[in-house]
């Protein structure tokens, strides 16, 4: 089957100081299983998702289909390309490899986000894959957990719900003072 999903990352704008558990954003706004009769319906509905959305693609790169058809549409600039931690340049191809060492980190991804995240998921297909899942193992039989693994792979990270539940954690009672400080003239 054809998978894809779109992710909203966190916008600080609306969650700012808001606790996790009340996040309007950091969520899933779509899903897509299916298995259309060719490639190139299955790569232009893709296009067309990420149009909609304005968002950008983390196609899965062993099967080079959807980069190729955005290139070859003009559309590449819809496509995500990950940064090289080693050399801190970007990669010659977008997307990422599901069937390398990503395979680790797009479960750990998964499990975080649905720890963290899951109440909030208001997408069936997606919970009923990470309810059905039982290891990583079995990854290639759930199409939409290697998309989801991908979009929280391209979003500001993983860090971002750690680094909020930190200064949740170590925040203290505010006080008038503290939001209006007094200025001394």
């Amino acid at each position: 089957m054809g998978g894809g999903s779109v992710f909203w990352d966190f916008e600080e704008s609306i969650d700012h100081n808001v606790p996790i558990e009340n996040w309007r954003s950091y969520r899933f706004v779509a899903d897509y299983v299916a298995r259309p009769l060719k490639k190139e319906e299955y790569c232009e509905d893709m296009l067309m998702q990420c149009i909609y959305y304005g968002a950008m693609m983390n196609p899965e790169i062993d099967v080079p289909d959807v980069w190729e058809h955005f290139e070859k549409r003009g559309y590449g600039g819809f496509l995500w390309y990950e940064i090289d931690e080693a050399t801190n340049i970007k990669r010659k191809t977008p997307g990422f490899n599901s069937r390398t060492n990503k395979k680790q980190q797009i479960f750990s991804l998964n499990r975080d986000y649905i720890q963290d995240h899951g109440k909030r998921c208001e997408h069936l297909r997606i919970l009923t894959q990470w309810k059905d899942i039982g290891s990583i193992s079995e990854m290639t039989d759930y199409d939409l957990i290697p998309c989801v693994g991908g979009c929280l792979m391209a979003a500001k990270g993983p860090g971002i719900a750690n680094q909020f539940k930190e200064v949740q954690e170590n925040k203290e009672e505010e006080t008038w003072q503290d939001i209006y400080p007094m200025n001394n003239y």
